[in-house]
């Protein structure tokens, strides 16, 4: 009998750690299509309220949501409507608008490629979860997304961004996306969506996309441009073509192989706006008159008491013509960053007239002061008192 005492076991084998990686990744894939088709399963069920309850916990209600009481940036103007600053949240912008204003280009594409049966499903398109589920099964990793566009929007508002994968959490999100579904109009979920989603370099909201990558406006958008920002909700960080361009064409490629497929767009138009090459901006800061917006922000901050981050979507409006000031004190020394935008656009006035509810008026006695503010309908309406500006005898003294 021959003895192996004192002889050292040979390791397993070469690859071992390499096969342990690759049966980890299969438990876990096996795990997701189990998870697909679970949920898939149990949806019919999520429709009636008792059932839905005892599945998945109390649910937050879904009342009262709307695009204008999403937090947005205060924007200041001069007495001819161009825009001296937007004041974001250090670095974070967003500037709500209504979908009428938004491009059909941008619309067709966010649906191509996010939920071609947005306008038919009722919030959970279960084919899609099973196409999903089978799709990361067989390419062996993530290849495919199976959430609506409502379910994306309850995961961003109710959720949030990085939600763990369990049963429970899916059903959650099953159940507020199909209550979301009942309360609102299909119109209403997708201005929401467009208002929330975050499409990278601290932009939330397509209008601040659009501006911040292309300087343009979300209703002038055309098919390239909204093709490429369609395509970075999924992943915004890799997507981002300022970072990876290659990655974002291909995505690109991706939204408008989708906008074919369902008719939006032909195929010739497709090859024509994936030519068209892009010119893509980094976020800038831009602040025109930049003294007097200090003057503004701290005039805000002392009789109003509205700091740059409530995040409300004042409207400020002054009485300084922006085109009677000298060229080389207009404008501060613009600074490339990562986290500013530069806001070089200013919103329409069919644009404002949605935006904003309450009117009050002001008078200073300085030259080009703060004379009309406007505020969205954003929690309680709250209206400034005017005041009169001081006679040329009490200047005098």
């Amino acid at each position: 009998m021959t003895s192996h005492y004192g002889r050292r076991r040979r390791y397993r084998h070469a690859n071992y750690h390499l096969h342990e990686w690759r049966r980890r990744r299969r438990v876990a894939l096996q795990r997701n299509v189990l998870v697909g088709f679970l949920v898939a399963i149990s949806l019919p069920l999520l429709t009636v309220p008792a059932l839905a309850a005892q599945t998945v916990g109390d649910l937050p209600a879904v009342t009262g949501l709307s695009s204008s009481a999403l937090p947005q940036d205060t924007m200041i103007y001069d007495r001819h409507g161009n825009l001296l600053a937007d004041i974001g949240d250090q670095g974070d912008h967003r500037i709500v608008v209504p979908l009428s204003y938004i491009s059909p280009n941008l619309i067709n594409a966010t649906i191509a490629v996010e939920d071609h049966t947005f306008y038919s499903n009722n919030g959970v398109d279960v084919g899609a979860i099973l196409r999903a589920a089978l799709a990361d099964y067989s390419h062996r990793g993530i290849k495919q997304g199976g959430s609506t566009i409502s379910q994306q929007l309850v995961k961003q508002v109710f959720i949030g961004p990085h939600p763990d994968n369990s049963l429970q959490r899916k059903a959650k999100e099953a159940a507020l996306a199909l209550e979301l579904n009942r309360r609102y109009t299909k119109s209403q979920i997708l201005e929401m969506y467009l208002n929330t989603i975050f499409y990278g370099s601290q932009t939330y909201g397509i209008e601040a996309a659009a501006r911040s990558y292309f300087q343009t406006n979300a209703h002038d958008l055309n098919l390239a441009q909204a093709s490429m920002l369609a395509g970075l909700p999924q992943a915004p960080t890799q997507y981002n073509p300022l970072i990876n361009l290659a990655a974002a064409k291909k995505r690109q490629h991706e939204v408008l192989a989708a906008m074919v497929d369902n008719h939006f767009i032909t195929q010739k138009e497709a090859d024509a706006a994936f030519a068209v090459p892009l010119q893509i901006h980094p976020p800038v800061n831009h602040f025109e008159a930049p003294y007097f917006v200090d003057y503004v922000l701290k005039t805000l901050r002392q009789q109003y008491k509205i700091l740059p981050g409530d995040r409300r979507g004042y409207r400020v409006y002054t009485s300084l013509d922006l085109n009677l000031q000298p060229s080389r004190s207009r404008r501060r020394a613009t600074t490339t960053t990562s986290t500013t935008p530069r806001w070089s656009a200013w919103i329409p006035r069919r644009a404002r007239s949605w935006l904003w509810s309450v009117a009050t008026t002001t008078t200073d006695r300085v030259a080009g002061s703060i004379w009309r503010t406007h505020r969205g309908s954003r929690g309680r309406l709250s209206r400034f008192t005017p005041t009169r500006p001081p006679s040329k005898a009490a200047d005098s003294t």
